[in-house]
């Protein structure tokens, strides 16, 4: 296998849209989000896969862990229609993103 195609900016801004409809609706409007990244890579037995950054302002004692984990199983019909059929997806602060930046970057 080979590491997941690049989403086009039109593509990338639609995966963005469903992420940020799908936290309003879970969360309201609690959080800022301030930029949705969509790397694309490949696993550890080369699979490829789209790692989703949101970067956020807000408390994230807020995010629910069992609630965020049903991302893909509420949104799999939106993403896989625009080529993604498996992800990953980290949460970050601004304070923390040039980090998490820095180690998705690698996969370009």
């Amino acid at each position: 296998m080979t590491i997941a195609e690049r989403l086009s900016p039109e593509d990338e801004k639609k995966v963005a849209d469903i992420v940020i409809q799908d936290l309003r609706k879970g969360l309201g409007n609690i959080f800022e989000f301030e930029e949705i990244r969509v790397v694309p890579g490949e696993d550890i037995d080369g699979e490829p896969y789209h790692h989703i950054v949101v970067v956020y302002s807000g408390n994230s004692e807020l995010l629910d862990p069992a609630w965020l984990n049903g991302f893909k199983r509420r949104n799999w019909e939106r993403l896989e229609e625009l080529g993604i059929h498996l992800i990953t997806r980290s949460y970050v602060n601004p304070k923390e993103d040039s980090e998490w930046e820095r180690r998705t970057s690698h996969s370009l």
